[in-house]
């Protein structure tokens, strides 16, 4: 009897994986391996595709701003591209190829189109969830009724609760509203960040602001103090502005 199981090829494989990431080919890998009645290695690819993904992610969550800014945006890509085509061509394609030669079909690109797609999908909802379980910084916090404060090992607690103090006083902590922060003591001085949305960073109330708590820790704190404002780009990247 003839064989007429469309099959996703060697190549609809590779463009999925450089175009959407790890998830969409290992859906169409799954889809093979499914309908060559190879249930079981469908299901471990499954498995390990989920795991390379949030391994993956964990990983670029662990990476420091600084050395994360300087990949090339078309490296990691690249990469999982390289690592799926490798295990497609030596693990499944021949599997494919004699499907094909007894009368399979090659699946349609628009099928291709649609899980790469979905994979995107579910990347970016992996990737919420995991970094929604992330500390929003590393280090030590000190927890004020909700408020929390992240601090390096060269701060001490009481220059972090002189720092609460301040945030206090100058409301941007309040009672009634959580929201975090990170001090951070450095031989020159000390460094505070705070998430604020971009769109404020240049509105000249909010620089004048900035300005005040400034003097208002430096007074406290006895040390220069750099205000740093924070916040991320769609794409995940961190934005700062010092003052």
């Amino acid at each position: 009897m003839e064989n007429t199981k469309s099959l996703f090829t060697e190549k609809q494989v590779s463009v999925a994986a450089f175009l959407g990431g790890p998830i969409p080919p290992g859906i169409l890998i799954y889809k093979n391996l499914a309908r060559l009645d190879k249930i079981k290695e469908a299901y471990v690819v499954l498995a390990a595709t989920l795991i390379f993904t949030l391994g993956l992610l964990y990983t670029l969550i662990a990476i420091p701003d600084e050395l994360y800014n300087n990949i090339p945006s078309q490296l990691i890509p690249t990469i999982v591209g390289l690592i799926v085509w490798a295990l497609y061509h030596f693990l499944l394609s021949h599997y494919v190829k004699d499907s094909l030669e007894a009368g399979s079909n090659s699946e349609s690109n628009w099928k291709v189109a649609g899980f790469t797609i979905l994979g995107i999908v579910i990347y970016l909802l992996m990737a919420f969830i995991v970094g929604f379980s992330q500390p929003p910084f590393p280090g030590e916090k000190m927890v004020f009724n909700g408020n929390e404060i992240y601090y390096n090992d060269r701060t001490s607690k009481e220059d972090v609760q002189k720092v609460a103090d301040v945030l206090y006083e100058f409301e941007y902590f309040s009672d009634g509203y959580e929201s975090i922060a990170k001090v951070e003591t450095w031989p020159y001085g000390y460094e505070l960040t705070l998430p604020i949305v971009q769109d404020y960073w240049n509105d000249p109330a909010v620089v004048n602001d900035i300005q005040i708590l400034k003097e208002l820790l430096k007074e406290r704190l006895q040390k220069d103090v750099t205000i740093i404002l924070e916040d991320y780009e769609l794409n995940g990247d961190t934005i700062v502005k010092r003052f």
